[in-house]
């Protein structure tokens, strides 16, 4: 009598731990020509298994599909993916897939070109005659200043010189990237997906 105690305790203890199942809900049923079509919806557990949460052909189609399987469609849902592994009867959850980069070039290019700024050559002249000794010529504020007793005019003159000033444009590069989508990992062992209370699926069968 104690050792049937102690078992029936353990049952207890045992039931207390056990992994809770997913529930599953059919929302409409259906028939497609000579199919059984379920439309229903999936609410995960606390603790996700490794390999993925049982989820038999019954459960699925809430006893509507009894015979054979044709096809599960499990939607994506906050960020996971979901695959019906028909082998064992399970619902696997993948984390949602990175992303991949592949360099490429964007070129942006100006054709060679220049920009010239140019001052033309013109003439400044300044006429002294019959000089004489100790005269001198001042240019001061924008005027010629003569200075001493006598001042005769003779011709000097002075030419600016053409100056040219230019750049070239240069052709300018620049690199980017496209992304690829990367492949899924499955959700870790124990994994709480209890949030995940409506995921939607469609079971086809007979």
């Amino acid at each position: 009598m104690k050792r049937a105690l102690i078992f029936a305790a353990a049952l207890v203890l045992l039931s207390g731990v056990a992994h809770a199942a997913p529930t599953f809900t059919a929302n409409e049923v259906t028939v497609f020509g000579n199919l059984r079509v379920v439309f229903g919806s999936m609410a995960f557990d606390s603790s996700y298994p490794t390999g993925g949460e049982g989820a038999t052909r019954s459960q699925l189609s809430v006893g509507r599909i009894v015979n054979s399987t044709v096809m599960v469609q499990v939607e994506a849902e906050s960020g996971y993916t979901f695959e019906y592994d028909y082998t064992n009867s399970k619902v696997q959850a993948y984390n949602g897939g990175g992303s991949t980069v592949a360099g490429h070039t964007h070129t942006a290019t100006t054709d060679g070109h220049t920009h010239t700024a140019t001052t033309s050559g013109h003439t400044h002249t300044v006429t002294v005659t019959d000089s004489t000794t100790g005269t001198a010529i001042e240019f001061l504020d924008g005027a010629v200043h003569v200075s001493g007793a006598t001042a005769n005019i003779t011709s000097a003159s002075a030419t600016d010189t053409t100056t040219t000033a230019s750049t070239t444009d240069t052709a300018t590069t620049a690199s980017g990237g496209a992304i690829t989508a990367a492949v899924g990992t499955e959700v870790a062992n124990a994994t709480d997906l209890s949030a995940l209370t409506g995921v939607r699926y469609i079971i086809y069968g007979r």
